[in-house]
């Protein structure tokens, strides 16, 4: 990789980490989908870094949401949007990636 290049995803990759969680959760609100797949318990299965970091990230971003705690009662949802699901594996990986782009 060019030296400018990594240059550039070290300046960049807080930030665009940052951006699509904060629009992951914003989406889990607007879909009202359940954030139980975020779950420290579910996330601890699998050693990976960047996943459970972002399932973390999305927990404090949801925390007090209280577009996700109104429609908890309700049985509307038999299941959560598998896209929302799998953030923090998706968003985790991209993350892993760009820690180590940054580092070589």
């Amino acid at each position: 990789m060019m030296s400018g290049d990594r240059g550039a995803v070290r300046r960049r990759r807080g930030p665009l980490s940052r951006t699509a969680s904060v629009a992951a959760a914003m989406s889990c609100e607007a879909l009202l989908a359940p954030n139980v797949a975020y779950s420290a318990a579910y996330q601890l299965a699998r050693p990976h870094p960047g996943q459970i970091a972002v399932a973390a990230e999305q927990r404090w971003l949801l925390r007090e949401s209280t577009l996700m705690t109104s429609h908890h009662p309700s049985a509307h949802k038999i299941q959560d949007p598998y896209s929302l699901r799998c953030v923090p594996q998706v968003h985790g990986a991209v993350r892993d990636a760009l820690t180590t782009c940054a580092a070589s």
